[in-house]
């Protein structure tokens, strides 16, 4: 594979050459874009740190977020509503529609066609929030921030396909934030400055480390969140990049757990829906079937739900924090915010 590595490799360090050079435009606009992105194909966090964003801005500003809406079978710009499903704008747009319904949420293939159509339709919008738009250059972000996994640094992989990387490890100086995801809660300063020496930043550039925090289970029809965990056995599916922080929780706080894993952004269908309902009656005990809060977008507003409506069906949520620096974090998302004149409120 090493010699595809090279040609792609060099493919795209000439394509970011041009946009550096302007040969390849890069728009601005006249209001705060933040994107969040990495440099690796595969699962990094962006959807919890979009959230994180999203909860710390909402109260004060009018807030969007843009994705491309992958998984979705529709095409062109879609505005989220009431009414969407994951087929018409894919799993994680509906996340935060749902969990974020003063947000717009847009998703469309073309971002630099979709924000002049976001900002004209709303023009009350205060920032728009890119999932995954690190590789697309034609927009230029006013702030940029990188993900890269603690388990699988950038700084230890390999362009495709070789590795898992999209483009060279040097794309992560256009970041202004780095934040290496899924740490340990209980990472030592120590490790952190060893990190952050692998990592090279440079001056303009400050290193942030997250760790997931789950929540308690939440019953996917009635709201209602699962009182105890202990005696209890979990038939735990899962279509997500990278499903073993998610199983490795779940290990921890049931009695067994029967993991069932696919592929990332499945689509998953009757056919599915039915196994899982098999393999849970011939489970014994107190028993549930429980999948991550994304997966279940993929299930809610289908005719899947009535397959699972009667058992005892949950998903499981996840927050990002910060392993300290918050408030730094914070000062970076406000100075960026005040930097374009923009009233709270």
């Amino acid at each position: 594979m090493f010699p595809l590595t090279l040609l792609y490799a060099l493919f795209m360090q000439i394509r970011n050459k041009f946009f550096d050079l302007d040969i390849l435009p890069e728009t601005s606009f006249d209001i705060p874009v933040i994107n969040v992105g990495n440099l690796m194909v595969g699962g990094t966090g962006k959807t919890p740190h979009v959230e994180y964003i999203l909860r710390y801005l909402s109260p004060n500003y009018k807030t969007a977020t843009l994705s491309r809406g992958y998984g979705r079978k529709s095409l062109g710009y879609i505005l989220a509503d009431a009414n969407s499903t994951a087929e018409e704008i894919g799993d994680e747009p509906l996340l935060y529609a749902t969990k974020y319904p003063e947000t717009l949420v847009v998703v469309c293939e073309k971002r630099l066609y979709a924000i002049p159509n976001l900002i004209g339709d709303h023009p009350e919008t205060d920032v728009i929030i890119m999932d995954d738009a690190y590789q697309h250059r034609s927009v230029k972000p006013g702030l940029n921030i990188l993900l890269t996994r603690f388990d699988k640094p950038f700084y230890d992989d390999y362009v495709m396909p070789s590795g898992t990387l999209r483009e060279a490890r040097n794309g992560y100086q256009r970041a202004r934030i780095i934040i290496v995801t899924n740490c340990p809660a209980d990472l030592s300063a120590t490790a952190k400055q060893e990190i952050v020496q692998r990592i090279q930043p440079l001056a303009s550039q400050e290193v942030f480390f997250s760790t997931m925090e789950y929540q308690m289970p939440v019953h996917a029809f009635t709201g209602a969140p699962l009182t105890s965990t202990q005696n209890v056995n979990a038939l735990v599916f899962s279509g997500i990049a990278n499903a073993h922080p998610f199983e490795q929780y779940c290990e921890t706080i049931f009695s067994q757990v029967m993991p069932m894993e696919y592929k990332d952004h499945h689509a998953f269908d009757k056919t599915d829906m039915e196994d899982l309902v098999h393999r849970h009656k011939k489970m014994e005990g107190d028993k549930i079937i429980l999948c991550t809060e994304k997966d279940w977008m993929r299930i809610v507003r289908t005719d899947l739900e009535a397959i699972l409506k009667d058992t005892p069906c949950y998903f499981l949520p996840i927050k990002v924090k910060l392993l300290g620096d918050e408030d730094k974090f914070h000062a970076i998302l406000d100075q960026f915010m005040n930097s374009f004149s923009i009233v709270e409120g």
